[in-house]
């Protein structure tokens, strides 16, 4: 029997989490490419809500791996899920830079 109010509170429905304040295009890239959605989390708690913002972190492969590893405390040399999630991520990071491109070039056609 438990004692009142030393039960954990379950959590409210329909609660907000730190993903949904992710952009709709960048929620959409993330899920094409199958990333764990505690890493739509992290990057939502970090304030990484939108494909330019993601796309600017860095500006070659190398420099994203970096930042991956950094902002997502992911092991890829040491765990083979890491390095497939941050393959996908690396995925994501190149369709960002590749949207934001286009969307600034339309923007300057205008």
């Amino acid at each position: 029997m438990a004692i009142p109010g030393t039960q954990p509170l379950a959590p409210a429905t329909g609660a907000s989490q730190p993903r949904d304040k992710l952009d709709v295009r960048f929620q959409a890239l993330l899920a094409q490419m199958e990333v764990d959605q505690n890493h739509w989390d992290t990057l939502g708690t970090k304030k990484c809500y939108t494909t330019a913002l993601f796309g600017s972190l860095a500006t070659d492969e190398a420099g994203i791996k970096v930042v991956i590893k950094r902002l997502l405390a992911l092991d890829p040399d040491n765990s083979d899920d890491d390095l497939l999630e941050q393959a996908r991520l690396v995925m994501v990071w190149e369709a960002c830079r590749a949207r934001t491109t286009i969307e600034t070039k339309d923007r300057v056609e205008r």
